[in-house]
């Protein structure tokens, strides 16, 4: 199944504890995404997508993961996004269909570029903890359950600190 990913994801560890197995750097494909902007998500160090016809997205093709790590990617999205189908592209070759997280409705979004290397500078070492800590209850627990807790931990200091 083919897969793009424009934030967190992009990150080869976090997309390694996400999807359960070693990721090859070769597995992972630079694309653009046509027709959207990454924004930040109010209160949170991840972004979304924000439809803007003039611009342009780029981010990953990773076009080998099955449906098992394709489920724990569904799973750790959650709630606030809903996989759909895009057209990337690709440089020197015909455009690519592949599932791509967009926002849902009530989701709050600020109108601010999410960038992801300063992301990485900034987030990555506490973002790695808290993907391991979700990603444990994959399977566990259902998703529900697992954000009220991710929420109250957070809110707490709880998994930050562990």
């Amino acid at each position: 199944m083919n897969w793009f990913f424009f934030g967190s994801l992009m990150d080869q560890e976090v997309l390694e504890i996400v999807a359960g197995r070693t990721v090859l750097k070769e597995e992972m494909i630079i694309a653009d995404l046509p027709g959207y902007r990454r924004v930040s998500v109010a209160n949170e160090t991840y972004p979304a997508l924000q439809h803007t016809p003039e611009s342009t997205v780029e981010g990953l093709l990773v076009e080998s993961l099955d449906a098992t790590e394709s489920l724990r990617v569904i799973y750790f999205e959650g709630e606030e996004y809903k996989p759909e189908e895009v057209q990337l592209k690709l440089k020197n070759q015909k455009p690519v269909s592949a599932f791509c997280f967009l926002p849902s409705p009530d989701l709050p979004t600020i109108d601010l570029e999410w960038n992801f290397k300063e992301w990485q500078k900034q987030h990555l070492e506490e973002f790695l903890h808290l993907t391991e800590e979700w990603m444990s209850s994959y399977g566990n627990l259902e998703f529900a359950e697992v954000n009220a807790q991710w929420l109250q931990s957070r809110e707490d200091g709880d998994w930050a600190k562990k």
